[in-house]
């Protein structure tokens, strides 16, 4: 029994040990698709056949002498981290170091600065964690993707709808005021022959 506890209490504690820390910095464009090795060779040495697919235009580079933050020994190469921005999250494989980024900070391709934050470039706030895997990693991020994707498509069609309703309302606005117009046409006209018939009988009784 007290072996059971001491098992239940170690595999908790290996939990909380291996549960994803999340770090926060910003977020900087390092190159677009294809060029990972644009400012020379990454530092993991990973081959373009490596960076086939997806992680091809999804990559990151890690800072230096910032512990589980880096990528100072080759251990962490080709591991895969989630990257979340303002604008939603995405998979990234860590190829490079970063000599000009602070703790907590990552150099992204320029596709997956734009996928976390909007911008393929400039300086962004973002978090991000180590994964597990990369295949469990880009498999949550494609999801992601999609309820960005189809949250978006309702976005766009909920102003679609917005402006339709607008201007049908604008529509029936200048229908009301074509109407109004009339009708105050036919009573000025109808005001201007009644004047004219009193007009004209007065002047028989003058006569």
């Amino acid at each position: 029994m007290a072996a059971a506890r001491s098992l239940a209490v170690l595999c908790g504690l290996l939990a909380i040990a291996f549960t994803a820390q999340a770090y926060s910095g910003d977020g900087t464009a390092y190159s677009g698709c294809g060029q990972h090795d644009m400012t020379g060779r990454n530092a993991c040495g990973l081959s373009g056949g490596e960076l086939s697919g997806r992680w091809n235009c999804y990559y990151a580079a890690l800072p230096i002498g910032c512990g589980a933050q880096s990528v100072d020994s080759r251990a962490r190469c080709g591991d895969c981290i989630k990257v979340c921005g303002s604008k939603g999250c995405t998979v990234v494989k860590v190829i490079d170091q970063c000599a000009s980024c602070s703790c907590g900070d990552v150099d992204l391709s320029t596709d997956a600065l734009q996928a976390t934050t909007g911008y393929d470039w400039d300086r962004k706030p973002v978090t991000w964690e180590w994964l597990d895997s990369c295949d469990s990693g880009d498999s949550a991020s494609l999801s992601i993707a999609s309820l960005s994707e189809d949250t978006s498509a309702s976005a766009r069609s909920s102003s679609a709808s917005s402006e339709e309703e607008a201007a049908a309302a604008e529509e029936a606005a200048r229908e009301e005021r074509r109407r109004k117009r009339k009708q105050r046409r036919r009573k000025e006209r109808r005001d201007r022959l009644r004047k004219e018939r009193q007009q004209r009988r007065n002047r028989r009784n003058m006569m």
